[in-house]
C-alpha cells in the first residue's frame, strides 16, 4: 500500500488522476495494453480524521476479472500540535507524483520537505541549505542516491540518511547501510511509518549533537551553526563556517589549504583555486581583532590560541 495524503476539500478527481499515473509507474501495470486501471474512493469516518480508501480496479479484456486492490489511503489529519518540534528534510525522489505526495503528507506531520527529482538538484540543494535528514531514493538520474549518501557522509555533517527505495533484497539493504544509511524503508510504504522513522532519527540526531567548542573567547556551536566572539554573535557564510569548524577542531594544529579545500568544498572544486585564501581572509575580518587565524607560511593556517 502506498500512501497519498490530501486535504478532503472539493473534488478529488485531480488527486485521483495523479494517483492513477503514479500507480502505473509504481506497479508497471500501465505498460500493459490489456489493463485499464480505474480508481474509486470510499469514505471512512473516524475520530479526529476522515479517510477515503482508494481502490484500484482493473478491467481486463481477456484474462478474467481481478479483485480490486486498495492501494492508497487519502487522509485528512489534524496538524500535530506546535509543541512537536518541526524539522526540514530533503526528499530525493524522481517520480514527481510520489514526491509531491510525500511532501504534502509530511507537511501535515509538521515536517517541512524540499524535493529533488535528480541527483544534480539534490547536490545543489545540499550545498545551499541545511537539512536535518536526507531521504534518498537510490535509483535516480544523475548522481545516484548511493553517491549522494557517500557525499553526505564525507562532508562530516553527521546528517542522518533514510533510504526510501524499491530495492528490497537483503543485499540491497546491507549495501545501503554500508554506504552510511541510518535507516532503510522499502516501497510500498505507509506515510505514517515514514514520519515516525524521521522523528526517531531526529531524536537520535539531537542526542548525538556535536560538542560546542570554545577557544580564546571564540564559541563555535556546530549543531546550531552559530559563532560568538567574546559574547558577540558573528554572522558567517556557509563556507566560512565550514573553514572555521575545521580549524577549531584541529585544536591549534596547522591545516593546509589543500586539506581545507578537501573538507570544506565539494569534489568539483578547482585544486588551483584561491578560494581558500579569499575565504580565510574574509573569515579573519569577520571574527575581528585581535586576529584569531594565523597563517603559517608555506604550510597552512591555524587557530592562534596565544593571542
Amino acid at each position: 500500500m502506498v500512501p497519498y495524503t490530501e486535504r478532503l476539500t472539493g473534488d478529488l478527481s485531480p488527486a485521483l488522476a495523479c494517483i492513477a499515473m503514479a500507480v502505473d509507474m509504481l506497479t508497471g501495470e500501465g505498460d500493459r495494453e490489456s489493463t485499464r486501471p480505474c480508481l474509486s474512493a470510499v469514505d471512512h469516518g473516524g475520530s479526529g480524521h476522515c479517510c477515503r480508501a482508494v481502490t484500484l480496479d482493473y478491467a481486463v479484456d481477456d484474462c478474467g476479472d481481478r479483485p480490486p486492490v486498495c492501494v492508497f489511503w487519502i487522509c485528512r489529519r489534524y496538524v500535530p500540535p506546535r509543541s512537536i518540534q518541526s524539522m526540514r528534510v530533503l526528499v530525493v525522489e524522481d517520480e514527481p507524483y510520489l514526491a509531491e505526495a510525500i511532501r504534502d503528507g509530511l507537511r501535515l506531520e509538521a515536517i517541512a520537505a524540499d524535493i529533488a527529482g535528480d541527483g544534480d538538484t539534490a547536490m545543489e540543494l545540499l550545498s545551499i541549505n541545511t537539512y536535518d535528514i536526507a531521504v534518498l531514493d537510490r535509483d535516480i538520474p544523475g548522481p545516484s542516491g548511493d553517491e549522494i549518501a557517500e557525499s553526505i557522509v564525507a562532508s562530516g555533517t553527521g546528517m542522518p540518511i533514510l533510504m526510501l527505495t524499491a530495492a528490497d533484497r537483503l543485499d540491497d539493504k546491507a549495501s545501503g547501510f554500508e554506504l552510511g544509511a541510518d535507516d532503510y524503508l522499502t516501497k510500498p510504504f505507509a506515510l505514517r511509518e515514514l514520519a515516525l522513522r524521521l522523528r526517531a532519527l531526529d531524536r537520535r540526531r539531537v542526542y548525538n549533537r556535536p560538542p560546542v567548542r570554545e577557544v580564546v573567547g571564540l564559541r563555535v556551536d556546530p549543531f546550531r551553526r552559530e559563532v560568538y566572539r567574546d559574547g558577540r554573535y558573528v554572522a558567517l557564510t556557509r563556507k566560512q563556517f565550514a573553514v572555521l569548524e575545521v580549524l577549531v577542531a584541529a585544536e591549534g594544529g596547522v591545516i593546509s589549504a589543500e586539506e581545507l579545500l578537501e573538507r570544506a568544498w565539494d569534489n568539483n572544486a578547482d585544486p588551483f583555486t584561491n578560494a581558500v585564501r579569499i575565504t580565510v581572509s574574509a573569515l579573519r575580518k569577520r571574527l575581528g581583532q585581535p586576529w584569531l587565524i594565523a597563517t603559517v607560511p608555506g604550510v597552512g593556517y591555524r587557530i592562534d590560541a596565544g593571542t
